[in-house]
């Protein structure tokens, strides 16, 4: 399983490099802890095929063509 974040103000933003920096970067969803690591950017078509369709038009629209992979992990 992968997590994939849209990027709608690109690959370049503090969270990202600072993410790619470390190695990885730590996530709190619903209460459970996960470290995110194996980052991937990936740009174009290729990264919009990732997102369900609903997200895809509307990030589409707004001009987003970079999505993020990650791997979780959960963390106790």
């Amino acid at each position: 399983m992968e997590a994939v974040f849209a990027l709608p103000y690109g690959p370049r933003v503090d969270w990202v490099r600072n993410g790619e920096a470390a190695g990885g970067f730590a996530l709190v969803r619903k209460g459970e802890r996960y470290r995110l690591d194996d980052l991937r950017l990936v740009h174009g078509p290729d990264a919009m095929a990732l997102l369900p369709w609903f997200p895809r038009y509307f990030l589409g629209a707004l001009g987003t063509e970079d999505v993020l992979l990650a791997r979780p992990r959960r963390v106790s």
